[in-house]
């Protein structure tokens, strides 16, 4: 009944709008064209001036500078500290590869040391650029809602968004339990693959803690303020219906 209520004052504050314009006893020409400005106003220009005030506010770093960053931190490592590492790892006899066509166990322990050290250094670098990055989104996110009673199209999107589950709140939860889940992944074979004894050792016991990735309910909206939305919506169209009711009475005396 959310999704009816918000809908209908959708519609409702339209109709008020129209009432107002109509009781200043204007022509329908003019009448139009003031509800076409109206319209445009509100649900298109309103908009785009108030995300290009937020974009403005809050800048969203490029997920390419991310990338970046990433892929620059492992590119100094293994420039300094990390040449070091990869010598004395495939110096070692085990390691060493003696045929393209045998995979030996050894060749995978010393892949698996540089894997290990490569993903250690990219979360290290990647984990900065990523709060920045949901920081300004979450800032513009919290900013947008106390200013979205401006136009019945931001807040009818917010609503709708939300109750369809497609909002970035929710899409949100859904990122954050699934970088826990590699974390946790990570946790369980990256030490594994830096030990020599890992394919002798990995016992059934050691499948059965796989890790497995447990969702949840991702589309429920308790964040979301609806009963304030609703009421204040409300209000708005009161005030309209208020309004031409008293111009439309004056009017006709």
């Amino acid at each position: 009944w959310w999704l009816v209520g918000f809908v209908s004052l959708y519609f409702a504050f339209w109709f008020g709008l129209a009432l107002l314009v109509n009781s200043f006893a204007l022509s329908s020409n003019l009448n139009a064209l003031v509800l076409l400005a109206s319209w445009l106003g509100l649900c298109l220009l309103l908009p785009n001036l108030l995300q290009v005030g937020l974009n403005r506010a809050y800048p969203i770093p490029s997920r390419i500078s991310l990338t970046t960053a990433e892929r620059n931190a492992i590119n100094q490592y293994f420039e300094r500290d990390g040449q070091q590492l990869t010598k004395e790892v495939f110096n070692s006899p085990r390691t060493r590869i003696r045929q393209a066509s045998i995979v030996t166990p050894g060749m995978v322990y010393g892949y698996g040391v540089i894997v290990y050290k490569s993903q250690e250094i990219k979360d290290q670098a990647a984990r900065v650029a990523e709060q920045q990055l949901l920081g300004q989104i979450e800032r513009q996110q919290l900013a947008l809602r106390h200013w979205q009673l401006l136009s019945p199209a931001l807040l009818l999107q917010e609503v709708l968004a939300a109750l369809a589950g497609t909002h970035w709140h929710q899409y949100n939860q859904f990122s954050r339990d699934v970088d826990a889940f590699r974390r946790q992944t990570q946790r369980f074979y990256y030490p594994k693959m830096a030990t020599e004894q890992t394919f002798r050792t990995f016992s059934g016991a050691d499948a059965a803690a796989i890790p497995q990735f447990r969702p949840r309910a991702y589309a429920g909206f308790g964040w979301l303020p609806v009963g304030r939305l609703l009421l204040g919506g409300a209000a708005v169209v009161a005030g309209l219906g208020l309004v031409s009711y008293r111009r439309l009475l004056s009017a006709s005396r």
